[in-house]
């Protein structure tokens, strides 16, 4: 489940590299990024969600690591 999230992201990342290298259209890098800040956006509340069903023992300090990005 969280693999999954975090292939996906990565993948994310890989476009906006190919994008970036090619040379697109800033439009087609202002897709990406905004598909992959919605994307970390949504993992994050998924993860977090998950350490209180599972009794995370470092939930906290993951937590804190959230909310230190700018997302």
């Amino acid at each position: 489940m969280l693999d999954e999230d975090h292939k996906r992201m990565i993948g994310l990342m890989n476009e906006l590299h190919d994008v970036l290298v090619g040379e697109e259209p800033r439009e087609e890098v202002d897709r990406i990024l905004a598909e992959l800040e919605d994307y970390t956006v949504y993992h994050f509340h998924h993860e977090e969600e998950l350490f209180g069903r599972t009794d995370y023992p470092d939930a906290e300090i993951h937590k804190r690591e959230h909310n230190e990005l700018p997302v």
